[in-house]
């Protein structure tokens, strides 16, 4: 399906920081960090089926891409569309980069969560968005390479997605109803809560996906204990 650019720039908006609390050490945070990784993309103008979607669980955090994905790896595509999406994040969760796969093409909303396993994010904060800008020339991205191999084990429960982290619930199929829809697509929020982080971008046309967003956060935390039910030792 070809798709035409759609000339807009798109504007940042309603960036939310939140503070986690207290900051870990380095030496208390796992020496491999995991993560899971949701991406839904849509033309809900074109076709109400439902959004492209990407997912890749317990991806190890490394110097290379964590997810850089096109159409053909899809985990869900009803309406067809083309397209792709990359996700890198540095291995000190210090900055994540997020754009658009090889082939750019056109959306009006675009939803990326990630959620980590063995860390949980610092306070985030938007340093650069032209993630749907008329960016004339050739965007430079990182190199194309396959996704790393998902983790068999985690230590933790692997990620548990409800399509959105802030607000609950929030996905490309409910969100758009809570937005009143720029021109292009324009950040509607980003936000973190405890191990996960979300960035939400809707607008009423269809532009090019070609730029990116760069978020910067505050120092990583290792996440708090999980209580578990045990029976007492001593009862007397």
């Amino acid at each position: 399906m070809k798709r035409t650019a759609v000339a807009g720039a798109a504007s940042a908006a309603a960036v939310l920081a939140l503070g986690l609390g207290s900051t870990a050490t380095a030496e208390e945070l796992p020496d491999v960090v995991l993560a899971s990784i949701l991406v839904e993309l849509d033309l809900p103008d074109h076709s109400d089926q439902g959004p492209l979607v990407f997912f890749a669980e317990d991806v190890p955090v490394t110097d290379g891409v964590e997810m850089h994905l096109d159409e053909g790896s899809a985990q869900s595509n009803p309406s067809d569309w083309g397209g792709g999406a990359y996700v890198d994040i540095s291995t000190d969760l210090r900055s994540v980069t997020l754009g658009g796969g090889e082939g750019y093409a056109d959306f009006q909303e675009a939803y990326f969560e990630i959620q980590l396993t063995g860390a949980e994010w610092g306070s985030v904060t938007l340093v650069s968005d032209t993630l749907f800008e008329d960016v004339e020339g050739e965007q430079e991205g990182p190199d194309p390479q396959e996704t790393p191999d998902p983790q068999e084990t985690s230590a933790a429960e692997p990620a548990s997605f409800v399509t959105g982290v802030v607000p609950a619930g929030l996905g490309v199929g409910d969100a758009r109803i809570r937005f009143a829809a720029a021109p292009a697509p324009q950040l509607e929020l980003a936000a973190v809560n405890g191990n996960s982080f979300g960035a939400y971008w809707f607008g009423d046309a269809a532009t090019e996906m070609s730029g990116t967003a760069v978020f910067a956060f505050g120092a990583p935390t290792a996440p708090g204990a999980v209580p578990v039910d045990a029976e007492p030792d001593f009862t007397g």
